[in-house]
């Protein structure tokens, strides 16, 4: 019996006749101009002015705590001072001393005593660089670098949502809202290190110009999100799986890839300023690491450490109900795609940016997957993919988001109970009270949802500001907590001037008091 197979859909071009046309012709969706100019066109003013707000709110909400000295426990602070001493030693030290790579100890003028930081890309240190000699030294300089990039990305995010959806704003809205009010979106908006928040501004650049048939393009930002850290490169196995997948390109992306291998291999050459790099790899490779004794990956509860770190993740990164939320999208857009309900052209554009977004983060995960449970600021630059699942979910809510729930209250109220027992308590090293108590609202907001799971949409919207603002709440907390470390330094460096003499401390060492102490002599753990 001969089956007739339905033709394979090109579902990134609007001429499908061009797409199939052989020779030099092909080569015009390379590098087609306007990145989102294909089929998007320009938001009604109404909607522009609700995308102001949104992205308006955010920065407000970032710009909390901008001015802050960095502190001690904060790991949002860890890296601020940490990635500050490179780039302001690099601004120090003579580029025919340091060659341009990040280093401490400048301050004793001796590279005898110099530590290197060869582990990522020089190109975020060289643009702070830059940035601070324009506009100084303060932290709000450092965190102001981040914080253009993470406004950024929600207008983005909003663009790259209209392309899925051209006909429906309220999806594309209610995407940059999430990405605006996300807990780890405002919380790590200024973080100082990588992969952040300029990662995700390629990727979804990338992701804009794919839309745009410009795979070329495509190709060119996502290497450029490469040169961000190493992981924005893992975008290309994305690009290589649609395009075999698409049986388009694939000579184009297989390319891409090998370019950048030997990028890759020319940078940490660079750093390492040698061109023997096997000695160096293989310490890489087969070194046990930091992360390795962080966190218990290993044995019979291997497995079950690991999606527990994954789901505390997930609650810190969206905020508890959101990540109910996420979830949920994502199960119902499972059992469309098993439904095969997926014949609208913007649900098939929706599940294809959801593979390149997937496969990306696979990537991350199989590649960084130690790094990953450790730090949870590697997963920002996954935060848009979260974004579109929940306004997706969001906007559906009177159709297909009840629709899903009839009938699943049970697996509902498990669901989103797990995010409120996995709460991040103390993860920023906030006020435990503070904790307990904005945990308990987040409780009660997620049980009024699970109650009555097919409250209006009014209510609804309603919850998820109350969450929203929860969210905002805990970042507040979270960046209250006490100057010591600068006050702390100015102390040392007083009693140094007057005496002569180091000071002693029982306190250890923090990088917060290493940078703010920088010349001092301070004797720490002194009994």
């Amino acid at each position: 019996m001969l089956v007739k197979h339905p033709p394979r859909i090109h579902f990134l071009t609007m001429d499908n006749k061009a797409s199939r046309t052989s020779g030099s012709k092909k080569f015009h969706s390379f590098f087609q101009p306007g990145i989102f100019a294909a089929h998007a066109g320009f938001a009604s003013w109404p909607v522009r002015r609700r995308l102001f707000a949104i992205a308006l709110i955010g920065l407000g909400m970032r710009c909390y705590g901008l001015f802050d000295h960095w502190k001690v426990h904060d790991h949002y602070n860890f890296g601020g001072p940490f990635n500050a001493a490179f780039v302001e030693c690099l601004n120090e030290t003579p580029w025919s001393v340091s060659k341009g790579i990040p280093h401490t100890g400048c301050e004793t003028k001796s590279p005898d005593h110099f530590i290197y930081y060869r582990n990522h890309p020089p190109f975020l240190y060289w643009s702070l660089v830059v940035w601070t000699q324009l506009l100084g030294y303060s932290e709000w300089v450092y965190r102001s670098f981040t914080l253009i990039f993470s406004i950024l990305n929600i207008v983005l995010v909003f663009q790259v949502a209209r392309k899925i959806w051209p006909d429906d704003d309220d999806r594309a809205l209610w995407s940059a809202f999430f990405q605006s009010f996300f807990l780890g979106g405002i919380y790590f908006g200024t973080h100082v290190d990588m992969p952040a928040e300029f990662t995700a501004t390629f990727w979804l650049l990338g992701t804009g110009a794919l839309l745009s048939n410009a795979w070329g393009l495509a190709i060119l930002f996502v290497l450029g999100a490469g040169l961000t850290d190493w992981p924005g490169f893992f975008m290309l196995v994305g690009l290589l799986v649609l395009a075999f997948y698409q049986r388009r390109h694939r000579l184009l992306v297989s390319s891409s890839l090998l370019v950048s291998g030997v990028m890759v291999l020319a940078i940490m050459a660079y750093m390492q300023q040698t061109v023997d790099l096997w000695t160096w790899l293989q310490a890489k490779l087969t070194a046990r690491g930091y992360e390795e004794s962080a966190l218990n990956t290993r044995g019979i509860l291997g497995p079950v450490n690991f999606v527990y770190t994954l789901v505390q993740h997930l609650a810190r990164l969206l905020g508890p109900l959101f990540a109910g939320f996420f979830l949920l999208g994502l199960a119902r857009l499972g059992i469309s795609l098993r439904g095969g309900s997926t014949k609208s052209s913007a649900a098939i554009t929706f599940h294809v940016v959801l593979a390149l977004w997937s496969v990306t983060a696979l990537s991350l995960f199989v590649a960084s997957h130690r790094y990953v449970m450790v730090h949870v600021f590697w997963l920002i630059p996954l935060l848009p993919l979260a974004a579109w699942v929940c306004g997706d979910w969001v906007a559906g809510w009177e159709g297909a988001g009840k629709a899903f729930l009839a009938g699943r209250r049970k697996w509902l109220v498990f669901s989103l109970s797990l995010f409120i027992i996995f709460y991040p308590y103390g993860l920023y090293k906030s006020n435990p009270v503070h904790d307990a108590l904005n945990s308990l609202f987040l409780g009660g907001t997620a049980l009024v949802f699970l109650v009555n799971p097919f409250m209006s949409q009014k209510n609804f919207r309603a919850l998820i500001l109350i969450a929203a603002l929860a969210n905002f709440s805990q970042v507040a907390n979270y960046r209250n907590e006490e100057d010591t470390e600068h006050a702390f330094c100015e102390e040392a460096k007083a009693y140094y001037k007057t005496r002569g003499q180091p000071l002693k401390t029982d306190r250890s060492p923090s990088p917060s008091s290493a940078f703010y102490c920088r010349g001092t002599p301070v004797i720490y753990d002194a009994k």
